[in-house]
């Protein structure tokens, strides 16, 4: 039996969530939560009046019985080596910020998913340095200690407000880099110890102009099965692919190829290999990491070991509820926010569509959600053979699992199917949270986005009440970054100021204070959205500075119990993408000042330069492109957009209207400036 510090904290963590009958063993249990590092953050830096933040870093050694109800959907479980009774071990990494005084703190709970094991929380909301960035998006790791200085903590915003952040890793594929990334630690599927095998593809472009590449492969070719691989290759996305003769390829070990670029391909060519992988990874025990550790956190006084919950004492923090609490409080917090950013809202989407918002209690994990930049797509985590890493886009890998129906929060009838599903049918009453859901433009363009509002046959489809969508106008994926292959500048567009505007927004929302501001997402029906094959549709400039190929990401039923999965090119899902004014600018969803009051063109893409797969998308990438200063200037460069001078009389003029834009997005509770 475990220890407990007080019988009124409820039932034991393992024990809330039985196996389904009297005797049966919990479902779910923390046996310890291994801290590793807790000290004073930020070097002490106080945040306003909730003071200065404890930083704690942790190890959470889990396990989970197979057979319990609330575990049979993890995708292999059964599979995995056994302790003597019968459950499954596994551990993930924690990293916790919280107030020192729990006086001071507010009791809600931001549980930020790690996206490819990097807190994008500190970058998003308070605009802090992010301390590595995943592969193919540049950076790397600081070589300072993150949250050891005061200006590690950004604005500050989220301390500012007194939330306890919370990050658990989930993903078991990543490289072991303590204090950088947060993973989990996950078993190997064996069929009763023998070597599970299987056909897998793996993807790659080189997008480099070098010659020869080496393709990382996520699963061993097994062992016997060297000689069966085959590679293809093509130019585009879409076009028939090419087998490659066995000369231009050739196994360095069990995880990597290197390629030979064959004649007629450019830089941009794209490369699958097909072959026989050992050993595929519980990956699906992910969304059980997060439901677990955060339940654990708000629930219980102690783990299996009789270690302390480290949130324990913000029992006693002022409570968050707007309706007030109860005089006795056997939770830390009131509320929990889940935070998730590009793969990791994808996750959000895919943790409450597969039924994991709930615990093994029954209780809700989340009871907000917060979505950022997902599209209509899940994650590629649940099944055998998972690379969570991996996503659909228009040029690289778009039959990637995570991008099939439903696409939609609410119930809908999909077209091409006949099949009635929705993200929220994956939980019921107290469990499905309210959900914030916020695309840019370029999610529209390469990751479905107007499947989250519309039915996939060209109809809007309206969002649920505990749901609001906000389309952020002309926004990248991410600013500033971009790649040798993009053809154009990267964009300088962030969207920060939205983001902070509308978790508080999500948090005044599950605290029952205020609703939210309406949604801001496109309509069909009011002419929004366009086809994006027709330039003239969606409205661009006709300008060669600014070109334009309306190449979106498809999006087709896919079948994949094919290696590689195959579509059937007669169906596909409607994509539409956000029409735009004669700027080229996005029309509708939220305007930030900089497209409000523009000085160029920003786009949700960058299309590829010649020599590297030329017109199709730059995998995430953004771009930018300033108007001419004059007139002169832009009739010599043949530039139908109006320029700087005709726009604003001087800068003086160029700040006032920006500083009005400003003041707009405020009224609406649309943004909030990094001091707010």
């Amino acid at each position: 039996m475990r220890k407990r510090a007080t019988i009124a904290a409820g039932l034991a963590f393992g024990l809330t969530g039985m196996a389904g009958s009297a005797g049966a063993r919990p479902a779910a249990v923390m046996e310890r939560l291994e801290v590793v590092e807790d000290r004073i953050a930020f070097d002490g830096r106080s945040f306003g009046t909730v003071g200065p933040y404890r930083l704690i870093r942790a190890r959470a050694h889990m396990r989970v019985a197979p057979e319990a109800t609330a575990n049979r959907r993890i995708v292999d479980l059964d599979k995995a080596p056994r302790t003597p009774a019968g459950d499954v071990r596994y551990w993930a990494d924690v990293v916790i910020f919280r107030p020192v005084s729990p006086a001071h703190a507010r009791r809600v709970m931001i549980a930020e998913v790690p996206n490819r094991g990097i807190r994008l929380a500190d970058s998003m909301l308070n605009t802090a340095p992010v301390w590595v960035m995943p592969p193919g998006f540049g950076g790397g790791a600081d070589a300072r200690k993150p949250a050891s200085a005061p200006a590690d903590a950004g604005s500050g915003f989220a301390f500012r407000r007194g939330y306890t952040l919370v990050a658990v890793g989930w993903q078991g594929d990543l490289p072991a880099q303590p204090a950088v990334l947060l993973r989990a630690h996950l078993p190997v599927a064996t069929d009763g110890g023998r070597p599970i095998t299987g056909r897998v593809q793996a993807v790659t472009v080189f997008d480099t102009p070098e010659t020869q590449s080496t393709m990382a492969l996520a699963y061993p070719v097994a062992p016997g099965t060297e000689g069966d691989g085959v590679l293809t290759v093509r130019a585009l996305a879409g076009t028939p692919p090419r087998t490659l003769d066995r000369t231009a390829w050739r196994l360095l070990d069990a995880t990597h190829v290197r390629i030979d670029r064959p004649a007629g391909m450019d830089a941009g060519a794209i490369y699958e290999f097909v072959y026989t992988a050992q050993d595929p990874v519980v990956a699906g025990l992910g969304f059980a990491a997060t439901r677990d550790v955060v339940s654990f956190l708000r629930h219980d006084a102690a783990d299996e070991a009789g270690g302390a919950n480290p949130l324990i004492d913000l029992r006693d923090a002022p409570c968050a509820l707007a309706k007030g609490c109860a005089a006795t409080r056997t939770d830390t917090v009131d509320t929990v926010l889940g935070f998730g950013v590009s793969q990791s809202g994808r996750y959000l989407r895919d943790m409450i569509g597969q039924g994991f918002n709930a615990d093994t209690a029954g209780r809700p994990v989340l009871d907000g959600a917060f979505v950022l930049i997902a599209g209509s797509r899940k994650t590629f985590t649940n099944r055998r053979w998972a690379e969570p890493g991996r996503f659909s886009r228009q040029h690289e890998d778009p039959l990637v699992p995570g991008n099939q129906f439903p696409f939609a929060y609410g119930s809908a009838t999909d077209p091409l199917t006949g099949r009635k599903d929705g993200i929220l049918s994956g939980c019921a009453g107290q469990a499905c949270p309210k959900i914030v859901h916020v695309d840019g433009s370029s999610e529209f363009w390469n990751a479905g986005g107007v499947l989250v509002g519309s039915d996939g046959a060209g109809h809007d489809v309206a969002f649920p009440a505990n749901v609001r969508g906000y389309m952020i106008a002309s926004a990248p994926h991410a600013p500033f970054i971009t790649m040798g292959a993009a053809a154009l500048p990267p964009s300088p567009l962030t969207t920060g100021g939205v983001v902070r505007a509308l978790l508080v927004a999500l948090d005044d929302w599950v605290a029952g204070a205020a609703e939210p501001p309406p949604s801001r997402w496109p309509s069909i029906a009011k002419g929004d959205l366009a086809d994006p094959a027709s330039r003239t549709a969606v409205g661009f400039p006709d300008y060669s500075g600014l070109p334009y190929y309306g190449r979106a990401n498809p999006v087709a039923p896919t079948n994949y119990d094919t290696v590689p999965p195959t579509v059937d090119p007669r169906r596909a899902w409607t994509i539409m993408v956000p029409v735009t004014d004669a700027d080229g600018n996005d029309r509708v969803g939220i305007r930030m000042p900089d497209v409000a009051v523009p000085r160029g063109t920003y786009l949700g893409w960058n299309p590829r330069k010649p020599g590297y797969a030329e017109g199709d998308i730059a995998l995430v990438f953004g771009s930018f492109v300033p108007f001419a200063a004059t007139a002169e200037a832009a009739r010599a460069a043949g530039d139908p957009r109006r320029p700087l001078a005709e726009r604003y009389r001087d800068e003086a003029d160029y700040k006032a209207r920006l500083a009005a834009a400003t003041a707009a997005l405020k009224r609406e509770r649309l943004w909030l400036a990094d001091s707010d």
